[in-house]
């Protein structure tokens, strides 16, 4: 069976798997690779990482084509064309450019039933052929579609109906149609067979060679700020000076290419002149490499470039468990960023909120606006939740509950407890709230409140109180429920040597006595057993009684030997009395 034009190889493999009549999933147990472990949940990956996730050999083999024409149906070499590492999987430059559930276009499918490559790429939202939307769900019963689940009759999951069937949306925007008609002009080129290479250091070069040219008036900083580039990222990217070695990403490289006007083939045959290097690594003495040069790094922000409004958070220095540093956490009063410095001393937004700004401002902002629930796959819950409140049209934030949430704040409640509040309709309108720029702005001025240690010979009267209140009401006493008692933590109670005496005394009284008061009431109840006129001018034996009490002898005489002497008394005591 050949592939179809633009047919992506995930579609490719339903549809051979369909013509020999067997499942899919039989299909890649055949033909996955031995190194990676393929979860049915991930299908998605064949498209991205083929290499990875399939053992190319064998399936060129079973499917009579060649290691290229397959390599040609994902987005391999998109990746291999940009990607710092061997392991393009592990690369950034495509990190959320791909979607996770099927976008797709209902005339196509009508004229050949098999899903495009290009669909899956996150950016594109028109079908050039017939100058329509993508659809994004199911017109039958607006569910989602997952593209794990997708089968070749590319019928929905959910209500099996033929995804052909549905409407076609037709576009007159014709902005919008020559902005998709560029875009999928440079994908077209990016997917095509390829064996160079662009290191994130050439696309840097390139970026700011093109800028520089734009408008040879301005220097490249402000360039920058023209076209929404990071300034400093671009220069540590120049300088290799990245903590954590990534490429530059595609959707900031494509925005900066639209907004140019160039073709992504003109960029990448840019011949960098020497002084274009030379002039980026001797900006590095330049370079704000420290707090006192700190500026706000987010483009949307109204002081972007700025640091008038950065205001230290009170965090000097965090060490993360993969050993990486964080120092001198800064943050906007403006937009709500927190940024803090690396070991080299380089700047980094911590949140993602600039990661996610450029995936936002590559799509379509004012379907966006539209549609609240639309969310790229890409996004986290937390990021589209900061931009919710901030796109120009926002979602309606009820003033009271807002107040509510900041006056807590102030209180002193955790985030943990406001989002415990039952008048959260979802997690997704508590993250509104929590990101709101006047709740970060709160918990940022907030100042925290320095405890006093206790002195622990002030908290004896305490412990002595906290003791006769568990074994007042007889409440079992743990390590949790006696330093919550205390207000303490478990751990400050177990290095607080009297408390955890007390603790432990007060564990074993409250033991002893319940043990006392269970012999006693076993000793009740054997006397009453006794009486009992059913045992009346009956010889007993000490196994009627505790058959009666439902214990075993056995198990009575680890805690409570003095009991089964009772009972052996009592029964030869009762013995006795018949006899004579």
């Amino acid at each position: 069976m050949k592939p179809n034009h633009n047919e992506s190889l995930l579609s490719y493999l339903s549809r051979t798997a369909e013509a020999n009549e067997f499942s899919l999933t039989d299909v890649i147990k055949d033909v996955k690779s031995k190194k990676y472990t393929l979860r049915i949940d991930r299908l998605y990956l064949i498209d991205l990482h083929p290499h990875v996730t399939l053992d190319l050999e064998v399936l060129a083999e079973r499917t009579q084509q060649t290691e290229k024409q397959l390599l040609q149906m994902t987005c391999y070499y998109a990746f291999s064309k940009f990607s710092h590492s061997e392991k393009e999987s592990y690369s950034r430059f495509m990190n959320g450019l791909t979607r996770r559930n099927l976008f797709y276009c209902s005339q196509c499918l009508v004229k050949h039933n098999y899903i495009r490559l290009m669909w899956k790429i996150d950016g594109i939202n028109l079908c050039l052929e017939h100058h329509c939307e993508l659809r994004q769900k199911c017109d039958y019963c607006s569910e989602t579609i997952d593209l794990n689940k997708i089968q070749a009759d590319n019928c929905c999951p959910s209500c099996k109906v033929f995804l052909g069937q549905g409407e076609c949306l037709l576009i007159k925007d014709v902005s919008a149609l020559l902005q998709q008609k560029w875009l999928v002009s440079q994908w077209e080129y990016l997917l095509r067979t390829s064996t160079t290479f662009f290191s994130p250091r050439d696309i840097a070069y390139r970026v700011a060679f093109l800028l520089q040219n734009i408008d040879q008036k301005l220097t490249l900083k402000e360039a920058c700020v023209n076209y929404e580039v990071n300034y400093q990222e671009l220069l540590q990217f120049a300088r290799g000076t990245l903590n954590h070695q990534r490429s530059f990403h595609l959707h900031k490289l494509l925005n900066v290419l639209f907004k140019c006007e160039v073709e992504i083939h003109q960029f990448l045959s840019i011949t960098i002149p020497e002084q274009i290097s030379s002039q980026l690594s001797s900006s590095a003495s330049s370079v704000a490499t420290g707090i006192d040069h700190a500026v706000c790094l987010a483009p949307w922000c109204p002081y972007y470039n700025s640091g008038e409004f950065l205001k230290k958070t009170g965090t000097q220095y965090k060490k993360l468990k993969d050993g990486s540093v964080q120092k001198n956490y800064l943050f906007c009063t403006q937009c709500g960023c927190t940024y803090y410095f690396g070991e080299q001393g380089n700047q980094f937004e911590r949140d993602g909120f600039i990661d996610g700004f450029s995936i936002i401002h590559s799509l379509n902002i004012e379907h966006i606006q539209n549609d609240k629930q639309f969310k790229p796959d890409s996004i986290s819950n937390s990021v589209w939740a900061y931009f919710q409140t901030r796109l120009e049209n926002h979602i309606l934030i009820e003033k009271e509950l807002l107040d509510r949430v900041i006056k807590a704040i102030i209180k002193g409640n955790s985030l943990n407890q406001i989002k415990s509040w039952s008048c959260w309709t979802s997690a997704d309108q508590y993250l509104l709230y929590r990101y709101h720029i006047d709740v970060l702005r709160v918990r940022h001025f907030k100042k925290r409140e320095v405890t006093k240690p206790k002195k622990h010979t002030n908290q004896i009267a305490m412990l002595i109180h906290a003791t006769k209140h568990f074994l007042d009401k007889d409440e079992t006493i743990t390590l949790n429920k006696f330093a919550s008692y205390l207000e303490i933590s478990p751990t400050t109670l177990q290095n607080w040597n009297e408390g955890y005496v007390e603790y432990t005394n007060a564990k074993a009284l409250q033991k002893s006595e319940r043990l006392k008061k269970r012999k006693e009431q076993l000793i009740i109840e054997i006397d009453r057993l006794m009486e009992n006129q059913k045992f009346t001018g009956t010889l007993l034996r000490a196994k009627d009684i505790y058959d009666h009490l439902g214990i075993k002898q056995s198990y009575l005489c680890d805690w409570a030997l003095e009991i089964t002497r009772y009972i052996t008394h009592q029964v030869g005591k009762h013995n006795n009395t018949l006899k004579s």
